[in-house]
């Protein structure tokens, strides 16, 4: 085994809007002559890359499986203890959010509120359309049966899918995820008849987000963090800045680092556009896999792909340049949590007004009146913050339910 700013103003993840923000950088012409080069030359770039595309498709070989490589069980181990490491340095690094407070349900707003069980998993997910004109976020909630090692597994699958653009995206994900992850365990199994479990779980999970995402027609996208539980084993992927943790009160298990284009501290005047662009400090971890990817990372009130998206990773959004369905996977023994652990998913519209400290917290505070209390409180808290986001967030107890 392996062993494991306002938000009104610019939600993170949104496209900004001509009425919205102010670009101080556009006011200078040198800055505009620069950004129309750079449009030139991202549309030179994309049309190459369409051309690529299409050829690849003639040799009837899918864009999605070379955007995924398979990988051996050294380089998934070293994978898994990196992710997790940035998402407990990400959490330790950021800061509380002076205006949050937790409070329970709030009956001004209106919370929708759901109360299920999947498998022995009891769960909780609350939304609210909050300040946005439409609601964007979908969630996940069911169970499948996985063939994997030569017998079949339940496995749980949990998670929250933020949209921009639309929604179709996220209802896409969650009709289709759990389904296209048992094809590509029983794709993987058949053609590498010689891994290990670890080996066709992991690949399995990078390759289900990557066809997803080619397979999708549509122009909008969406994040998504999705938890899987099986043979005992909690396994996050995560493509954007929807977040997930496990919390028991005493301590707190980050699973996500937020997918961002740039650290948000760059300087506003600063428009990366080649592949060293001379300010190391101001890289997150998934800059050059944008540049990479021929798209540019510039400051639209916030560090964006190509001027456009606030996240440096989504599923769909087939007309930005740059961006990729990869997900960040980590995994935990289900058997080394501490007893009374809960997991929550959350969306950005939770995480632009709340450290993940204090979702943890509110999380706790409220987990004694059940699952959806925990998440509605959670919900409520948000709002009340500020944020100007469409909200969501889903709690599940991980003390299996005995019969």
């Amino acid at each position: 085994m392996i062993s494991i700013k306002p938000v009104r103003l610019l939600p993170t993840g949104s496209r900004p809007g001509i009425h919205s923000t102010r670009f101080e950088v556009l006011e200078k012409p040198k800055r505009i002559a620069e950004l129309l080069l750079s449009r030139i030359r991202l549309g030179i770039r994309s049309a190459t890359h369409s051309l690529f595309h299409r050829s690849i498709c003639k040799g009837n070989i899918s864009p999605a499986l070379l955007e995924h490589r398979n990988r051996s069980l050294d380089h998934i181990a070293e994978s898994l203890g990196k992710k997790m490491l940035y998402a407990q340095e990400a959490m330790l690094k950021e800061p509380d959010h002076p205006d949050f407070k937790a409070v329970s349900g709030s009956n001004s707003l209106k919370i929708n509120c759901e109360e299920k069980t999947v498998g022995p998993y009891e769960f909780g997910v609350s939304h609210c359309q909050g300040e946005r004109p439409t609601m964007e976020d979908s969630h996940l909630a069911c169970e499948a049966s996985i063939r994997i090692g030569g017998s079949a597994h339940c496995a749980q699958f949990f998670g929250i899918m933020d949209g921009h653009g639309g929604k179709k995206a996220a209802d896409w994900i969650k009709a289709t995820c759990a389904k296209q992850f048992q094809e590509c365990v029983q794709k993987l199994e058949t053609e590498n008849p010689s891994w290990t479990e670890e080996e066709v779980i992991w690949n399995a999970l990078k390759m289900t987000f990557v066809t997803l995402s080619e397979s999708y027609k549509g122009f909008d996208g969406t994040t998504a963090s999705i938890v899987m539980i099986l043979k005992n084993r909690l396994w996050s992927a995560n493509a954007g800045d929807t977040r997930a943790l496990i919390s028991n009160g005493e301590k707190t298990i980050p699973l996500t680092e937020d997918m961002k284009p740039a650290q948000s501290n760059m300087p506003h005047d600063l428009l990366i556009t080649q592949k060293s662009p001379g300010h190391p400090k101001y890289h997150s971890h998934y800059t050059q896999r944008i540049l990479n990817r021929h798209g540019s990372v510039m400051w639209y009130g916030a560090p964006r792909i190509n001027g456009n998206l606030a996240v440096g990773g989504s599923i769909g959004d087939h007309g930005i340049e740059g961006i990729s369905a990869r997900p960040a996977i980590t995994c935990i023994d289900l058997n080394a949590l501490p007893p009374n652990s809960y997991l929550c998913i959350g969306c950005d519209g939770v995480f632009d007004v709340a450290s993940t400290r204090q979702i943890s917290e509110t999380l706790i505070k409220f987990s004694h009146r059940g699952c959806p209390a925990a998440a509605q409180s959670i919900v409520a808290s948000a709002y009340q913050a500020g944020s100007g986001d469409n909200i969501s967030a889903m709690v599940v107890n991980l003390s299996p339910k005995t019969i």
